[in-house]
């Protein structure tokens, strides 16, 4: 008996129905053997193999059903989808901006342009597609969802807060809205409530990737790094393929000193990031200052000369995050200065070492050998990424704490310990002049609760003998232009560095604590960096440490 094409199709169908998915692909399969020309059948393959993860077969797929089918829109959405699943984004925005050229009133396109265009960084266009859906399906909410992802990266956490709360008084059941939610309130700094969004998100889907995801950066952010190495796991192990928990469990190994252990899942990360070229860069960078901490200067220049490639590539892609890029500009150009400097600092025989601890500061002297009290040392790094005076002095435990306690456990106590925190405290940009702006606050008192903060906080939780800490001021401020013609920023900075390093000075002298005069030793009668002791314009050369120390004895 002959069976024909359409009895097969129908057969699948029913089989869909029934939610026997592998039974009902099979039948359209058969289908298509049939009749080639059977346009849903091919719909129905489509859709079944991107649900399987085998986009490019759907993709062909899909291709035909439009063939087939020129005039359904369906098939365009589909095939949309899937550029998007395969991460090319540039074709599924000229798939999805096709449609509307159309269909200009089309929901579903402006929901899906709203969201490519934030992944690829265009936060204007994304808006406007954002609140043309919303016109369109005012019940959607995806499409607030899509407005509050971009208004989060905007940094305009009210109004993304504002919109996610309507995603969810829309929709409290799906869980990827309350991830979302939790992502804005981590910008915000609202920990506690974050992760409570977070569980929420686990509690109505307790095999969900992305909560898991977010709820281990909260944990990160909370200095809980144990937990979050945990839950990041397990975000892994529910989605090997889901690069930035991967990503991230290589930076909280960096965080505990675990430089190796780092390296390798950024490596794993790779594979899956590489056509994130701003994801990718910052792989390369991070891998680049492990392999430097590890004292493996030939993979560290390499790796940061690729870094800086990769990100100077012109392919259409924007770096989606302004300050991820300005982070890794500044490694970059500091590494490519400091390694050859760097190259032929080796221990000399029976020298024991110092640990330099601090942000990119304490890397200017790494590997140099240093005479002190006739005792010979190498000095080695211990960094903490980004870490401020502030975050120490804070009576709320966060990452750079755990991170600084974590690095310096079990350290020789009769070893020097040097300490190189406060340039970032001192920016204009970030720091204590910003936080002062914004809350409308006195910066020399701000200034005198961060550093009195921060020295009590190394007296208390370090257990070395102060006599054996040695704390580096900040070094006097870079200012590009003429002295006769700054801003009043600029003012403001050149005074709160010298303020700054006094205040530090005279916290030092109480705890008994050594103090090396950076600032004395950088500064012009201006009180401006002299531009006499850097390698990059910012951080010190490494030749300078000996002045530096003379400089300190006398």
């Amino acid at each position: 008996m002959t069976v024909d094409a359409e009895t097969v199709f129908q057969q699948g169908m029913r089989y869909q129905f029934e939610n026997k998915k592998e039974e009902a692909y099979i039948a359209f399969k058969k289908t298509v053997k049939l009749n080639k020309r059977h346009a849903y059948a091919w719909a129905n393959i489509g859709l079944y193999l991107l649900e399987k993860g085998c986009v490019t077969e759907a993709v062909k797929a899909t291709k035909n059903f439009i063939a087939l089918e020129p005039h359904n829109l369906k098939g365009y959405i589909n095939l949309g989808l899937m550029f998007k699943e395969q991460k090319e984004l540039g074709r599924a925005i000229r798939t999805f901006t096709k449609i509307l050229e159309h269909y200009p009133e089309h929901s579903d396109a402006n929901t899906n342009l709203a969201a490519l265009s934030n992944e690829v960084g265009n936060l204007g266009k994304a808006i406007k597609y954002s609140q043309k859906a919303i016109k369109l399906n005012p019940y959607n909410p995806i499409c607030y969802k899509n407005l509050a992802d971009v208004y989060r990266k905007k940094e305009k956490i009210s109004a993304a807060s504002r919109s996610i709360q309507t995603a969810i008084f829309i929709d409290p059941l799906t869980p990827g809205l309350h991830v979302s939610k939790a992502h804005i309130l981590l910008e915000s700094n609202l920990l506690e409530n974050a992760e409570r969004s977070a569980r929420n998100a686990i509690r109505l889907k307790s095999d969900l990737p992305t909560a898991y995801l977010i709820l281990g950066l909260i944990k990160f952010e909370e200095g809980d790094l144990d937990e979050s190495i945990n839950v990041l796991k397990r975000a892994i192990e529910l989605d090997p393929c889901l690069v930035e928990a991967v990503v991230n469990l290589g930076i909280i190994y960096s965080y505990k000193g675990l430089n190796s252990k780092s390296n390798y899942l950024l490596g794993r990360a790779i594979n899956l990031a590489y056509l994130q070229v701003d994801l990718l860069v910052n792989i390369k960078v991070w891998q680049a200052i492990n392999y430097f901490l590890l004292g493996d200067l030939c993979l560290a220049n390499e790796t940061i000369i690729e870094s800086s490639i990769i990100l100077k590539k012109k392919d259409g892609i924007a770096y989606r995050d302004k300050r991820s890029k300005k982070h890794n500009l500044g490694y970059i150009s500091f590494l490519l200065k400091l390694i050859p400097l760097t190259s032929n600092n080796k221990p000399l025989p029976e020298t024991r070492n110092i640990h330099h601890i601090g942000d990119s500061h304490c890397l200017s002297f790494a590997f140099k050998n240093l005479t002190i009290n006739d005792q010979t040392y190498n000095i080695k790094p211990l960094l903490v990424q980004g870490v401020k005076a502030w975050h120490l002095a804070s009576n709320k435990p966060n990452r750079f704490q755990s991170s600084f306690l974590g690095q310096i456990k079990g350290l020789d106590d009769s070893s020097p310990l040097f300490v190189s925190i406060g340039e970032i405290d001192c920016r204009d940009d970030e720091g204590i002049l910003l936080h002062s702006r914004k809350y409308n606050k006195n910066s020399e008192n701000v200034c005198l609760e961060t550093t009195s903060g921060f020295i009590k906080f190394l007296a208390n939780k370090v257990s070395k003998s102060a006599k054996n800490i040695y704390i580096l001021g900040t070094p006097a401020p870079v200012i590009n232009n003429n002295i006769s013609m700054l801003s009043s920023n600029e003012k403001d900075r050149i005074k709160l560095v010298r303020i700054f390093n006094n205040q530090l000075k005279e916290q030092c002298y109480t705890y008994n604590f050594n103090f090396i005069d950076v600032y004395e030793y950088t500064k012009d009668s201006n009180g401006v960096n002299n531009n006499r002791h850097l390698c990059d314009g910012i951080h010190l050369n490494p030749d300078s440490l000996f002045d530096l120390f003379n400089f300190h004895e006398a």
